[in-house]
């Protein structure tokens, strides 16, 4: 059992790929992240914390040391373990890679509602009107301009109705239907470190992906020799992934493998040193060779469209508009959202955890492909939404 953090600490970094309204897709999603600045002369990011640590005890600044990913809730840290792995230049290893089966679409076409029960005003005098005032003129009404000092209202503006309430009171009809399926996630994350909290090992946060089965014990008809119709509810499995994969450290024909695969340590293979990543590692809390780091602490896959009403704020009230100038209220495309959620720094910089990140640990690449069923067209991936 892992000692409890329950800490967010993420960096997003999100893609976004244009979707038309109410398509049906379903293909793969693959995503891949590695520490790519400037790391092809490091060690890996655990090794290196250890080493500088070694180095100079408490030299590892706090905004790494008590991030989510090596300090406690209670802002315990954590002591760096030797990896045994100065100067293998293993920063590569620190990757993290998944495949996803995606399905589903958006619905664009309900529309955002108007609110009912609320003060309306529509025209510069209505909006001047209002308790409090949302507008103002100088010139006996031939113009108007907002309180807020956003500048005069626009033909759009003064066109528009405009509800008050503080918070954005429009109903949106869209919605989003995208589901997610892991099939594979594959890294060189073990996570365990050498040392016990209260009882449980020590964990360097490695957040599983959650993935869900919905099922149902089917009995077969004694007639007909099919299964039948049944109105029990579904049982839901839940299977939360840190990793898949298999490292064969033999050939086919079960030899061991040498230096032309796998790490001689020392002068060479005088007494056999080959060193083999352990495929036990993961469930076995004694041998943690393979504990680098992965990157990624979570991901979520959704749809999103632009939706953003106007507003202008006056003292504690506010007006709202679906037609006032600058106004988006997107119903062509929406966009599939690949949301990353990279392991985060300590914000606050000291031994005190923050509760939110303002970069990555590490400056990380993020490689997304889509391969939908049946879609010819090539999609645009971007960086913002659509």
């Amino acid at each position: 059992m892992g000692a409890i953090n329950n800490n967010m600490q993420i960096w997003q970094i999100e893609k976004f790929i244009k979707i038309p309204d109410r398509r049906l897709i379903s293909g793969l999603l693959y995503i891949n992240v590695v520490n790519h600045n400037d790391n092809d002369a490091h060690d890996d990011f655990v090794q290196q914390c250890f080493d500088v640590d070694a180095a100079s005890s408490g030299s590892v600044e706090d905004r790494i040391e008590y991030s989510n990913a090596f300090a406690e809730q209670d802002n315990t840290s954590q002591n760096f373990a030797d990896r045994g792995r100065d100067g293998m230049k293993h920063s590569f290893a620190d990757y993290d890679t998944f495949l996803f089966f995606v399905a589903g679409g958006m619905t664009l076409t309900g529309g955002a509602k108007p609110p009912s029960g609320l003060v309306s005003a529509t025209g510069g005098a209505q909006l001047a009107g209002l308790t409090p005032a949302m507008a103002t003129t100088s010139n006996g009404g031939l113009t108007y301009q907002w309180v807020d000092t956003s500048g005069t209202l626009s033909s759009a503006d003064l066109a528009a109705t405009w509800y008050q309430q503080r918070e954005n009171p429009y109903g949106d009809y869209c919605c989003h239907f995208v589901k997610s399926h892991l099939l594979a996630r594959i890294n060189n994350a073990a996570g365990h470190d050498l040392n016990d909290v209260a009882g449980d090992n020590a964990f360097f946060k490695h957040l599983p992906t959650l993935t869900k089965t919905w099922k149902q014990d089917v009995a077969l008809s004694p007639s007909a020799g099919v299964p039948t119709h049944s109105c029990d509810g579904a049982n839901v499995e839940n299977i939360h992934v840190l990793s898949h994969g298999t490292y064969d450290t033999t050939d086919s024909e079960g030899t061991a493998l040498d230096m032309q695969s796998l790490v001689g340590l020392g002068t060479g293979n005088a007494a056999g040193e080959f060193e083999p990543i352990d495929n036990d590692a993961l469930a076995d809390i004694g041998d943690d060779g393979n504990t680098y780091f992965s990157p990624v602490d979570r991901i979520s896959i959704y749809g999103k469209h632009k939706f953003e009403p106007k507003s202008h704020t006056a003292g504690s009230s506010a007006v709202w508009s679906t037609a006032g100038t600058g106004a988006v209220h997107q119903q062509d495309y929406w966009s599939l959202v690949i949301d990353v959620g990279l392991r985060g720094n300590n914000a606050s910089g000291s031994s005190s955890a923050s509760t939110n990140s303002t970069k990555a640990l590490f400056e990380s690449q993020v490689n997304v492909a889509f391969h939908p069923f049946g879609e010819t067209a090539e999609f645009d991936i971007s960086d913002t939404l659509h």
